[in-house]
């Protein structure tokens, strides 16, 4: 087993006599030291010779040297013993054990640069010591976890420890602890015999004959080890996003727990009898199904899961020793055949993967993708009680002790009580325990549904429990009360009515009421019916920023007609695009005919009418009442059609008491173009429940300080922004001299990194302004959930939009229309109140977003999906993880920007980030850019970069660095990329460790060109001789193809080359040149790579 193979699947269900036979290794782990008071047994015989390591052993001791916990690799086996047990006898036993295993006494040493096994410095001991406490109770838990946690000493040795802790005359444990290096599962039952009863072991050939066995083979097998490679490479990591939920425990995340895995009796005794019928395993059965989830959950259809196998052969039965080896089993996931089918399927997977056991995993699969293998399922062998005439001793279930060895290893036993069938480990950095626990509930569903349906399609296969499935969607509340006649107009006179000596529209100087814009407005409508607007159609509006602009679009709907923005900033060929998408034939205007295309009938908003009693067209709810036009994909724009109903549908479920209470005290901006539907929500959401609307003019809005200014020249009390826009503007608040009187301060249109509403919080506390985080679509209308949002979610950076709004229904789905398990990310789709009529002119791009039902386990008759990536928290919320097109590939790395950008934002000399991608098509030249705005003074590239690689991936760190004054923002206030400068290069953008050799710095560093004491360049050099590549100071050891088994001829040579011998793990800790020259310092009377040349 290695560590850096999150997922594994170890095997107990056939004999251990047979070589590539699946064996069980359920070996409990974990921390700590204690210091035992008790007499050390000398062993016998300390001639152990020389051993060396399979390639099982240097995987296994990579994988230690690379682990956060010392107690990662410990194998424990704990006993209950009852009766009279006599300590000389047992001591009498240990020794004739250590004779006759001298393995057991072993250290790791560098012989000649092979890792062998030799004579340990000091012998292993059997420690004796009383504790007179309850054998059942909480003290003598801890006192086995104690045991289960103390490291092993690998290089001085030994690798055994014996404890027996005797709590009365007749009661104990025994504690077997060693270092997995030298035992597996069946040596700990072997040990465990040895001790308690004089059954004489049969004979054995020794370890040691058979691991020099496997060096004699090694040449054979690196032709079938490259094509496995071959054949693994294209299979996607299997991702755990899922596995951790903003409400884990922090404390917990560097720790390992384990629940349980329960699946009722009837339906296991039905897996077993399936397996049989179809001529299967049960465990290749569990395998499947744990399988299937996984994909599920990671969204990958051919992922990599690991077994654990023995390959012990008859010969070797008795002798103890690692003989244990960890194959990759593929897996497919997304065919059309049958659970049965893909039940056989992967049984025969399984069977090569033991015919393969034979090639370490370190040969098959490189560092960066072993980290792909997340789940172990473990079926473990049931020990049998030790019965002598004396005693009596109960091995013990796995305690749950420990560091997990993998994210998730499901350990399945017989011996748990009631319908347990295992635990599932999960180290809680990866997996939390809501996470696992749903993992354990899944998998019991899949299992249930394989033996009950084995004939149906895989892809139908529920891996939801049947209580969660329809869970999602939210609550499901009657929908809000429309406003009388639920139609924008109707709504509006209302207010004029109500209020008509208010202000309702202004634009610095100007100034209209309530009364003024309804006479304006019903003066244009009639003038565009008299030119022969009717009901239905659309007209188009372009006009600068001012109380025209509101006058036009409430008269355009007056008129009966839909609004079509035209934002005069577009370019001359956008509007056309959408003139002539839309069909006008009437714009609504301030601009002369040079803008807009000349067919078109131009009609200044302060047209007046010839006939004043011109009739209006009575409310119709569905008629439409904009057309905004969003970005499409292919660069097209594509104009949604949103019905009046839609947006008074969106006010009855956020204006009342319940939600914003928003009412004629409220002073609004119009901030954003109207042409973003951001504008519906600040235009509408205002008029219509009787605020006074404040339209920002064009300058100001892209001026932070002026902005302010206005701000608290009118009062402002409810403020709409996109995060990338109010980031310039909390910069302006933080030297602004008057307060802010923001009762209410929505954000939209773009991901929020609720940190940044630190600053802000301290000058407003939560109890004066209230942050609301909405998410939503312009398909959809505006937004669709809402969260308030407390300091807590600023200072954890929660990335929750929260719940949807009344009437608004949300699910997360699979990329098959599947709903996901909370937690499990996938595309949001939205259904209810604010689904819209679709898109104008694109009937094969509405049934592809627009999708009609019926749908599998959704009592929905109409869904949008809407492209975002997102996942169902536990508790109902919904957490936003980006665009699924904002994910790119770079030399095999999936990458989310997104998170890119919230590592840098995290550096707090950086107030704005955003990460790009350039050359994403071309592997070659391919590289992540940065843009920051500082804090104050930029913080220096190469401090940053060291900050980021403590928090990402090396493959997911910018090429480059480049700070700007702002991040330049579209007319709707999203980042703008096209407008970014390009990026500085140069030294302070060279590439950071790990990055493929671009920048100057890898052209520099070419070994043989630095001073004589540069001992990193003469580090580089003796890579490159090794690795047969170019290799300069900052590249990364395991990146340019390096392994635990190169590692090790490294060693040698370094030594060779004159440099002081070094641990192993230095080489794993420190993978550069630079690091590990750092650490090891320059040659000691040996010749530099210079002189040798």
């Amino acid at each position: 087993m290695t560590g850096d193979a999150p997922v594994t699947v170890e095997s107990r269900d056939r004999p251990a006599t047979e070589e590539g036979r699946p064996i069980a290794e359920a070996v409990p782990l974990t921390p700590g030291r204690t210091d035992l008071e008790a007499a050390p047994l000398t062993p016998g015989r300390t001639d152990l010779e020389a051993v060396p390591l399979t390639p099982g052993q240097t995987d296994l001791y990579a994988a230690d040297r690379s682990a956060e916990d010392p107690a990662t690799y410990n194998a424990s086996l704990f006993l209950r013993v009852e009766g009279a047990l006599d300590e000389a006898v047992l001591r009498t036993r240990f020794a004739a054990l250590l004779a006759a295993q001298p393995l057991l006494g072993a250290r790791v040493s560098d012989l000649d640069g092979r890792l062998v096994l030799a004579p340990g410095h000091r012998p292993p001991r059997l420690f004796v010591t009383d504790a007179p406490v309850d054998p059942d109770g909480p003290l003598a838990r801890a006192r086995l976890r104690r045991e289960a946690l103390r490291p092993f000493d690998l290089d001085h040795g030994p690798l055994l420890r014996v404890v027996l802790v005797r709590h009365t005359s007749t009661t104990a444990h025994l504690c077997l602890t060693a270092h997995h290096l030298v035992v597996d599962e069946a040596s700990m039952a072997l040990l465990a015999q040895g001790l308690l009863s004089d059954t004489p072991a049969p004979p054995a050939e020794s370890f040691a004959t058979w691991s020099k066995a496997q060096q004699q083979l090694l040449p054979e097998r690196r032709e079938r080890a490259a094509a496995l490679a071959q054949e693994l490479a294209p299979r996607v990591s299997a991702s755990l996003e899922w596995g951790r939920t903003p409400a884990a425990d922090p404390v917990a995340a560097g720790t390992s727990d384990a629940v349980p895995l329960r699946i009722p009796d009837a339906v296991w005794d039905a897996a077993g009898d399936l397996a049989t019928t179809l001529g299967i395993t049960r465990h290749s059965l569990v395998i499947a199904a744990a399988g299937l989830v996984l994909s599920r959950n990671s969204s990958t259809e051919r992922p990599v899961i690991g077994t654990s196998v023995s390959r012990r052969t008859p010969r070797h039965g008795a002798a103890i020793g690692y003989f244990s080896a960890t194959v990759p089993v593929p897996l497919d996931t997304g065919g059309t055949g049958s659970a049965a089918d893909y039940l056989k399927q992967t049984h025969r997977r399984a069977m090569a993967a033991y015919r393969d056991a034979d090639l370490p995993l370190s040969s098959v699969l490189p560092p960066a993708d072993r980290a792909g293998l997340s789940l172990v399922v473990v079926p473990c062998r049931t020990l049998p009680d030790i019965v002598t005439p004396e005693l009596t001793a109960h091995p013990l279930p796995d305690p749950g002790f420990g560091p997990a060895q993998f994210p998730l290893a499901l350990y399945l036993r017989q011996d748990l009580p009631g319908e347990q069938r295992g635990l599932l480990r999960h180290r809680a950095a990866e997996v939390d325990a809501v996470a696992a626990t749903l993992f354990c509930h899944q998998l019991e569903a899949v299992v249930t549904d394989m033996v009950e349906n084995p004939s149906t399609p895989l892809a139908r296969l529920a891996v939801l429990p049947a209580a969660d499935r329809g869970a999602q969607g939210g609550p499901a509340p009657a929908d809000p009360a429309p406003a009388a006649g639920s139609d924008l107009v109707s709504q509006f006179t209302e207010q004029a009515t109500r209020l008509p000596g208010n202000i309702a529209v202004s634009c610095a100087q100007q100034r209209l009421t309530y009364r003024e814009l309804d006479e304006r407005a019903t003066a244009l409508a009639q003038s565009l019916i008299e030119r022969g607007v009717r009901a239905g159609e659309r007209v188009g509006v372009c006009l600068q920023r001012g109380t025209d602009l509101v006058t036009a679009l409430l008269g355009v709907l007056k008129a009966g007609a839909a609004y079509v923005p035209l934002d005069p900033d577009y370019p001359r060929e956008r509007l056309a695009f959408i003139t002539e998408d839309t069909g006008l034939s009437t714009v609504v205007t301030d601009r002369g005919p040079g803008l807009l295309p000349a067919h078109l009938t131009l009609l200044p908003a302060g047209t007046v009418p010839s006939d004043a009693d011109t009739p209006l067209p009575g409310p119709d709810p569905e008629r439409v009442a904009y057309v905004i036009h969003t970005s499409g994909s292919t660069g097209t724009p594509k104009g949604v059609l949103v019905r009046h109903r839609n947006v008074s549908a969106l006010l009855a479920a956020t204006a009342g008491p319940d939600g914003f209470g928003l009412g004629e005290q409220d002073v609004w901006t119009l901030f954003h173009s109207f042409a973003f539907d951001f504008s519906v929500w600040e235009i509408w959401g205002c008029l219509l429940t009787g605020g006074h609307l404040v339209v920002v003019p064009h300058w100001t809005a892209r001026d932070p300080e002026s902005f302010h200014a206005l701000l608290v020249a009118e009062g402002v009390t409810v403020l709409n922004q996109t995060p990338s826009a109010f980031a310039q503007l909390l910069a302006a608040d933080a030297t602004a001299r008057d307060p802010l009187q923001v009762r209410l301060l929505i954000f939209g249109g773009e991901p929020l990194d609720a940190r940044m509403l630190l600053s802000w919080m301290d000058r407003y506390p939560e109890h004066t302004c209230r942050p609301v985080n909405m998410y939503g679509i312009t398909e959809t209308t505006v937004h669709c959930t809402w969260r308030s949002l407390t300091r807590a979610d600023a200072l954890a950076g929660t990335r929750s939009v929260g719940r949807p709004l009344p009437g608004w229904r949300l699910y997360v789905l699979d990329a098959q229309g599947r709903p996901v398990a909370p937690g499990v990310p996938g595309e949001i789709h939205v259904a209810g109140s604010g689904v819209t009529a679709g898109y104008l002119n694109r009937p094969e791009l509405n049934a592809d977003r627009f999708l009609t039902g019926p749908f599998d386990g959704l009592s929905e008759s109409v869904l949008y999906r809407s492209g975002d990536r997102g996942r169902m928290l536990p508790g109902g919320e919904i957490e936003h993880l980006g665009r699924l097109d904002d994910q790119v590939k770079i030399r095999g790395h999936r990458i989310e920007l997104g998170e890119i950008r919230e590592a840098i934002l995290s550096h707090p000399a950086v107030a704005g980030a955003a990460a790009v991608v350039r050359d994403a098509h071309d592997a070659a030249t391919a590289r992540i850019d940065a843009y920051l705005v500082p804090a104050g003074v930029a913080p220096d590239p190469a401090e940053l970069r060291q900050w980021l690689a403590g928090r990402l991936p090396a493959h997911m760190l910018p090429a480059t660095f480049t700070a700007v004054a702002a991040l330049p923002l579209t007319v709707n206030g999203k980042l703008d990329t096209a407008r970014l400068p390009e990026p500085a290069r140069g030294r302070e953008a060279a590439p950071p460790t790990g990055a493929a050799g671009t920048g100057p710095d890898a052209r520099e560093e070419t070994p043989g060109t630095a001073e004589p004491h540069d001992a990193a360049a003469q580090l580089a050099a003796v890579w490159q001789e090794l690795l047969g590549v170019p290799v300069g100071r900052d590249d990364n050891f395991f990146e340019l193809g390096g392994n635990s088994l190169l590692a090790v001829r490294l060693n040698a040579l370094q030594r060779s080359n004159g440099f002081p011998g070094s641990q192993l793990k230095l080489i794993f800790r420190n993978p550069t040149p630079r690091r590990l020259a750092a650490v090891m310092g320059r040659p000691a009377n040996g010749p530099t790579p210079q002189e040798e040349a």
